[in-house]
Formats: structure tokens, sequence, C-alpha cells
């Protein structure tokens, strides 16, 4: 509250949105809710995230290519 104005409608909304999304993981072991964008699991498709801000959906993560980097270095690294 002593610094709300760096905030706007949308932020609180997306801090509402979490929120629901925690509170519904914490007690059904599920994040999904109603009014909620579906937020399926990792494992029903490994390539989605959930976008969550201005935009809320599935969508294919940004970040894949440097995965198999990430992998790579880690496997030389470990070696």
């Amino acid at each position: 509250d002593a610094h709300d104005w760096l905030y706007d409608a949308g932020d609180y909304a997306l801090s509402e949105t979490m929120m629901n999304y925690w509170v519904n993981f914490v007690r059904t072991g599920d994040p999904n809710g109603e009014g909620l964008q579906v937020w399926i699991p990792f494992n029903d498709d490994p390539t989605q995230v959930l976008e969550l801000g201005d935009v809320m959906a599935m969508r294919e993560d940004p970040n894949l290519a440097i995965y198999d980097v990430i992998d790579r270095y880690q496997q030389e690294f470990a070696s």
C-alpha cells in the first residue's frame, strides 16, 4: 500500500489471478478454476507455457531453443 502509485488496475488483476491459481493448486492439486484460463499440465505438452500478463493464454514456450543448449552444457559440465 505504501507504493500503490506504482501499480495500475491491470497489475492488481494479474495479482488476483495468480493468487487464484495458487490457492486452487494448494486446495486441490489443480491450479485451474472457474473464470481462469486453463493451465494445461507440463506432462500433457511440455512445449506450452501459460502466459500471465495483459494476455492470459497457453502458448509455445519462447525458450525452447535454449533448453537443448543448456542440457548439452550441463551434460558436458557434469562429465
